[in-house]
């Protein structure tokens, strides 16, 4: 198996150590991964088959299901290419997705304290915790990304890409669901009440820049990572994504600090990537950036 390049607390790289060399290096069968399914669905969790973080499914997330023999069959169908298996959060949890690629005390802590599910991820850790987000986010805070209704995850036993394994630390089985930590909680719902503060709408907390002349450049850097954004976003997802990011460029439009055509051409170049329609793509940045145009950006300068 391939190194984790992950950064942990003691109490968990003690948990991993428990485990043997073979219940470290995951190479999923399809028996394995419909009897791992039929385990989960037995807590009600809706799964789906994942070939490394995409849905073998004709509708992603969608089509995640609590049958063992609807999973079962979805398995089969694309027994060549599946991975893993995914499950869609929401219902009966949430799950926040902590990138530990760097030493970090406050994340220690954090992880430190929960005692619900937990898995190891290729590059950090999911917290299973009970509801408490009303919208999925992509980094509210630094190195961590919550996922609630209408999106999934990938879990054990499934590889990435890569080939590097997802891992349970403290499975669903041995663990109940538990309430999200109260300092993440509160810093992912003042993240979120910015967010929701313009229509629930993904838009950007006031970053403190040097000086006016790096406001350009921050600009470019942001909307350069929204059409990224747009372009991974999950099927099901990629038109919200689309139109969030819109109104993000409207308020930079509004404020006067970047060009309309640059806004529109690179979300437009993203959506068409993304596989939606040229048609659906330019009604949703148009309707997007006259949105957020209503509420210029106004960075704060030090």
């Amino acid at each position: 198996m391939r190194k984790l390049r992950v950064f942990l607390p003691e109490k968990i790289m003690q948990r991993i150590a428990k485990f043997s060399a073979e219940e470290l290096t995951i190479d999923p069968k399809v028996e394995e991964l419909e009897q791992a399914g039929h385990r989960l669905q037995s807590l009600g969790w809706a799964l789906l088959p994942v070939c490394g973080k995409r849905p073998t499914t004709p509708r992603g997330v969608y089509n995640a299901t609590t049958s063992p023999d609807e999973l079962s069959g979805w398995i089969r169908l694309a027994s060549d290419r599946v991975t893993g298996l995914g499950v869609a959060c929401g219902q009966s949890f949430d799950v926040v997705d902590i990138d530990t690629h760097h030493p970090d005390p406050w994340i220690d802590r954090i992880l430190n304290c929960y005692e619900g599910p937990i898995a190891l991820t290729p590059h950090g850790v999911h917290l299973f915790v009970l509801p408490f987000a009303s919208v999925s986010a992509v980094r509210p805070i630094p190195a961590v990304d919550v996922r609630t209704r209408g999106s999934y995850v990938v879990i054990p036993p499934s590889v990435n890409a890569d080939g590097l394994p997802y891992i349970w630390i403290a499975p669903p089985w041995e663990s109940a669901l538990r309430p999200c930590p109260c300092q993440l909680r509160r810093c992912l719902l003042d993240a979120e009440a910015d967010i929701a503060a313009h229509d629930g709408l993904d838009l950007p907390a006031r970053p403190l820049i040097q000086s006016e002349d790096r406001i350009d450049r921050y600009v470019d850097a942001a909307v350069v990572q929204m059409g990224k954004d747009v372009e991974l976003a999950d099927i099901g997802r990629r038109n919200r994504t689309l139109y969030a990011k819109a109104v993000r460029c409207g308020g930079y439009i509004a404020s006067g600090i970047l060009d309309p055509d640059r806004a529109s051409s690179v979300l437009a170049a993203a959506g068409f990537r993304a596989g939606l329609t040229l048609r659906e793509t330019q009604a949703t940045i148009a309707s997007g950036i006259r949105a957020g145009q209503s509420r210029p950006w106004e960075p704060r300068l030090y």
